[in-house]
């Protein structure tokens, strides 16, 4: 699964037109509050383009807050629930299953008002590539960034290329 975090403007721009070009899916998390008030971010009609081209967005709290460090529990409601309302009004309610733990930094509290929200899982950082039904709520990534030297050992730490794995 390829996965976007915050919504920065560049993923439309140069993610988004290759992700099509190969026929790739991916989910994008923005962060609501940013939408359409700052130009290094999505505007809701990029954001709507993209669903419509099959990619999928979730949710990654209003104003991109580390919810490990959040100790209102009225914060945390609107925060979490508050950018998936919003997603939902502006996009329907396919938007609204999946969330994005900002920063990746995973606490219970957090947990469980994801939980409480309706999201159907949550992605945080860390821990490797391996997922199941059972960590839904805390799924596991690779995180990556432009360094392809970093990418291509996550993808292929072995280093043996494709053709020289098949032959006999």
């Amino acid at each position: 699964m390829i996965t976007f975090d915050d919504g920065r403007v560049n993923q439309y721009h140069n993610a988004f037109p290759l992700l099509k070009k190969l026929g790739f899916p991916a989910t994008f998390f923005p962060f609501t509050h940013a939408m359409n008030k700052n130009p290094r971010y999505f505007t809701w009609a990029q954001l709507q383009e993209m669903q419509s081209a099959g990619m999928s967005v979730g949710s990654h709290t209003s104003l991109h807050v580390r919810v490990d460090k959040m100790k209102d529990p009225k914060q945390m409601h609107a925060e979490v629930t508050g950018s998936r309302t919003l997603l939902g009004d502006k996009l329907g309610a396919a938007a609204t299953e999946l969330f994005s733990y900002p920063f990746g930094a995973l606490a219970t509290a957090g947990d469980s008002a994801v939980r409480a929200s309706g999201y159907r899982a949550a992605r945080a950082y860390g821990g490797g590539t391996w997922n199941s039904w059972g960590n839904r709520w805390r799924l596991r990534s690779v995180p990556m960034t432009e360094n392809m030297s970093r990418f291509q050992q996550i993808v292929n730490p072995d280093g043996v290329s494709a053709r020289k794995a098949a032959a006999p």
